[in-house]
């Protein structure tokens, strides 16, 4: 998933991804357990492997997960809410 703004994870860490034995585990999953590594094949090594690993963690030290149901939002609306009279004015500035 392209989540992170720098680009898909397991791109901007190849050696790390490399290291997962779960290659289909979720952010989530992998914030759930004690530390990110718990689910490696084997120790962080010193350096590119270190240097992934610690920008890594640099990154999901500032995630706070919220668990929540999916929203949608309405993006007519600065508020995110859903009125027929949003629609109607889009409609009529597509108009002719």
């Amino acid at each position: 998933d392209k989540w992170y703004a720098g680009g898909v994870i397991k791109e901007l860490f190849s050696r790390l991804y490399a290291l997962e034995l779960h290659k289909h585990a979720t952010v989530r999953m992998k914030l759930m357990v004690p530390s990110v590594d718990n689910s490696f094949r084997r120790r962080v090594r010193s350096g590119a492997e270190e240097s992934q690993f610690n920008s890594l963690l640099e990154i999901v030290q500032v995630i706070n997960l919220v668990s929540c149901e999916e929203r949608y939002f309405w993006s007519l609306e600065s508020e995110g809410g859903y009125s027929l009279a949003s629609i109607r004015k889009l409609i009529d500035e597509k108009r002719f």
